[in-house]
């Protein structure tokens, strides 16, 4: 009927007006493509999902290394994830402080001052400790080989990889940054 349209509509003016307003006043918050949580975790690499995601790279127990993957049509990511499911099983037992997490890029929407890249695959390694609002994470910058992401791991872990703990402490965070980065073409 006529006069149920019109509340619909009232209503409708009413929800329109509160966004318009909370816009304005910088209080509507971004809507930011998630995944359901899965309900079931996959081990030994857990799934996360944008709503899931900064709850656990914010556990100042935990390192966690970041897997962004593409699952359709990434037959590097594929790799990639194999390997970290066997690094994951290599550590289970011996590095219960260190977590791996895979999240699909296409399905979620990503913090971009956190995380910043163009395409899958991409690790990032988020280091325990006292992390704040912004956790400062690292990314993987080399070659992608199974050795080399383990090495990565144990150097930016807080919690983790024990033996890799007395050689941090001769070396300061940017000489960590440039042992992962990758070599110029005329450094080569």
């Amino acid at each position: 009927t006529q006069d149920e349209q019109y509340e619909k509509n009232m209503k409708f003016e009413t929800y329109l007006e509160s966004v318009v307003d909370r816009y304005l006043n910088g209080t509507l918050p971004p809507y930011l493509r998630s995944q359901p949580a899965p309900t079931r975790q996959t081990f030994p690499v857990n799934t996360v999902v944008r709503s899931t995601i900064d709850a656990v790279i914010m556990d100042e127990t935990k390192d966690v290394l970041v897997f962004f993957t593409q699952k359709n049509d990434c037959d590097e990511c594929a790799i990639v994830e194999k390997w970290l499911d066997e690094i994951a099983d290599q550590i289970a037992t011996i590095e219960p402080n260190m977590k791996i997490v895979k999240i699909d890029i296409y399905k979620n929407d990503l913090d971009r001052k956190m995380f910043s890249f163009h395409k899958a695959p991409k690790l990032y390694m988020v280091p325990g400790g006292k992390k704040v609002e912004e956790a400062h994470p690292f990314p993987y910058l080399r070659d992608l080989n199974k050795r080399q992401i383990k090495g990565f791991m144990g150097h930016f872990a807080v919690h983790s990889f024990k033996s890799c703990q007395q050689a941090k402490k001769t070396e300061s965070v940017d000489d960590l940054m440039k042992a992962t980065k990758k070599p110029k073409k005329d450094e080569l």
